[in-house]
C-alpha cells in the first residue's frame, strides 16, 4: 500500500486533488527535513524592505536526496528562516497572499500553512467556490473569515484576520466585472490600515482592453488612496511586472509612479519550465513600516506564496468586535 500511495502523489500537480506534501511529513516530527547533503541555495526569496534598492537574496538551505533512478533531486527546506524566527516571536504582524487555485480540496494544507507561518493576515485568490460552501468548511481557529465568491470553478477571494486584530469588512464603492476585490479595515499596532485583496482574470477582451483596465485600476486605487491612511493591496493582478515594456507591466509601473506606492515583491511568483512571471503583488504606500518581503513555495498551487513582515506588533488580546462575512 505504501508504494502505491507514494507513486500516486510524488508527481505533484497543483490542479489535482491528490498531493504528497513534504512539508506535512516534516511537521509531523518523524521525518528529517534535510536527509541529504546541504548545498548553498534555498527555497525562499526575501527582500529587505529597510532598503528598497537591496536586491533579493536567498536565506534558506536546499537539500538533496536520491530518487529511485539514482539521480539527485532538490528537496526544498520545509522550514524557512522566517518561520524559524516566528517560532521565537510571532508578535510582529505578518501578511501573506497565495493564489490557491481552488480551495475546496486544499483547506487542510492551507490551515497548516497558516499555522506554520503564524500569519495574522492571510489572503487567498482563485478560491473557486460559491455560496453552497458554508463558512464552517473553511474556518480556521482564532481567525475571522471574510469571503467574496464569484462562481464555482472560477475566481473568488478569501481573507483570514487573526482574532488579535480588529477587522471589519468595508463596502466596495464600485463593482467591477473583470476585477474582484475584498476590502478589510483593521489596525496593525498603532496604525489604522485598509487591506485590499484583488484578483484579475488573465483573459483579454476587446480592442482597447488595456486602456479600460488601467482606468479601472486607477479608480480602485484612487479610492483607497483618498482615504489618506496606510494601505496594502495584495493579489494576483496577472500583470507581469518583470516586463515593464509590455502593456501589462507598463500599467503597473505607471500606477506605482502616479500614486507613489511600492511593490514589496520583486521575485517571480509563477514559474514554469519555460517562463517566470511576477503576477502576484503586495503594494503599499508605506514601505518603511515593513521589515522584509519575499516569496515561498508551499507546493499546493501553481503560484508561489507572498509574505511581508511589518515592524508593528500585534496585541495579545483577542478582538471581540470583528465582523466576518
Amino acid at each position: 500500500m505504501g508504494k502505491v500511495y507514494l507513486s500516486s502523489r510524488l508527481n505533484h500537480q497543483p490542479k489535482t486533488v491528490a498531493s504528497f506534501q513534504l512539508t506535512r511529513l516534516a511537521l509531523s516530527g518523524d521525518v528529517c527535513p534535510s536527509p541529504g547533503p546541504v548545498t548553498g541555495t534555498g527555497s525562499i526569496a526575501k527582500r529587505n524592505c529597510s532598503n528598497p534598492h537591496v536586491n533579493s537574496d536567498r536565506d534558506t538551505t536546499e537539500s538533496m536526496y536520491h530518487s529511485p533512478h539514482g539521480s539527485p533531486i532538490a528537496w526544498k527546506d520545509a522550514e524557512p528562516v522566517v518561520v524559524q524566527r516566528r517560532k521565537k516571536d510571532s508578535r510582529e504582524i505578518l501578511v501573506i497572499h497565495l493564489n490557491v487555485n481552488s480551495l475546496q480540496n486544499k483547506i487542510e494544507e492551507t490551515r497548516m500553512l497558516v499555522e506554520q507561518f503564524k500569519a495574522q493576515v492571510v489572503f487567498l485568490g482563485e478560491t473557486k467556490i460559491d455560496g453552497t460552501y458554508p463558512n464552517s468548511q473553511f474556518a480556521i481557529k482564532n481567525y475571522h473569515l471574510y469571503r467574496n465568491d464569484r462562481v464555482k470553478g472560477g475566481g473568488g477571494l478569501m481573507a483570514y484576520f487573526s482574532s488579535v486584530l480588529p477587522s471589519k469588512r468595508l463596502k466596495q464603492p464600485k463593482v467591477f466585472k473583470t476585477i474582484e476585490v475584498l476590502l478589510i479595515q483593521s489596525k496593525f499596532g498603532r496604525k489604522d490600515v485598509i487591506v485590499r485583496g484583488i484578483y484579475r482574470t488573465p483573459k483579454v477582451n476587446g480592442k482597447n482592453y488595456y486602456e479600460t483596465l488601467e482606468r479601472k485600476l486607477y479608480e480602485i486605487i484612487s479610492w483607497i488612496f483618498l482615504q489618506r491612511q496606510f494601505f496594502i493591496i495584495m493579489g494576483d493582478l496577472n500583470l507581469n511586472k518583470l516586463r515593464p515594456g509590455d502593456n501589462e507591466g507598463k500599467i503597473l509601473c505607471d500606477l506605482e509612479e502616479v500614486f507613489g506606492f511600492e511593490s514589496l515583491i520583486e521575485e517571480p511568483t509563477r514559474i514554469t519550465e519555460n517562463s517566470s512571471h511576477l503576477l502576484d503583488v503586495i503594494l503599499t504606500n508605506q514601505p518603511q513600516v515593513f521589515r522584509e518581503g519575499g516569496v515561498y513555495n508551499p507546493e499546493i498551487s501553481d503560484h508561489l506564496m507572498l509574505y511581508a513582515a511589518l515592524k508593528e506588533k500585534s496585541s495579545v488580546t483577542q478582538d471581540k468586535n470583528s465582523e466576518g462575512a
